[in-house]
């Protein structure tokens, strides 16, 4: 049996290209390449989230002393908010809601309310209060800043000693 001409010829033929099939894979390959290429420039250059990393408060917990169980109990302190970014660095003006055992039921005060933007909301003289009959309760701290992710809120313990 004889082989036919053609396939003799192929074999032979030393000036022959890329056709077909892998020119195609080829061509996909290099578009790939350079679409990766640009997605990846582009999602580098994004900047990361601004997010608030820490925040400290002035007291942890409040301890009200010498106050019955069946009487309404007061204390008052002043109460100090710091908010640091990721870089350990304050936080201008941001807003801080403090909400539940206070008197005041909610109060809201910015960095700026103080004539100075440092980072830190202050409260004067904030008036912790628990109702009668209620051994201990707590206080909703939220710190806020546009731009910014929030952390969760933080919770600071009143309780009669």
């Amino acid at each position: 049996m004889r082989k036919p001409q053609g396939l003799r010829r192929l074999r032979t033929d030393r000036f022959g290209g890329i056709e077909g099939m892998p020119l195609q894979l080829l061509i996909m390959v290099i578009v790939a390449g350079v679409a990766l290429a640009i997605i990846l420039g582009w999602v580098v250059s994004l900047p990361a989230p601004a997010v608030i990393k820490t925040v400290s408060l002035s007291h942890s917990s409040v301890a009200i002393a010498n106050a019955p169980i069946d009487s309404v109990a007061t204390r008052s302190y002043t109460f100090t908010v710091t908010a640091l970014d990721a870089k350990n660095e304050p936080i201008p003006n941001i807003l801080v809601t403090l909400e539940g055992s206070i008197t005041a039921g909610r109060i809201a005060k910015a960095d700026g309310d103080d004539n100075t933007v440092d980072g830190t909301a202050s409260f004067g003289s904030i008036q912790f209060r628990l109702p009668a009959g209620v051994a201990s309760g707590s206080v909703r701290v939220t710190v806020q800043k546009s731009g910014f992710t929030s952390p969760s809120p933080l919770e600071v313990l009143v309780y009669r000693q």
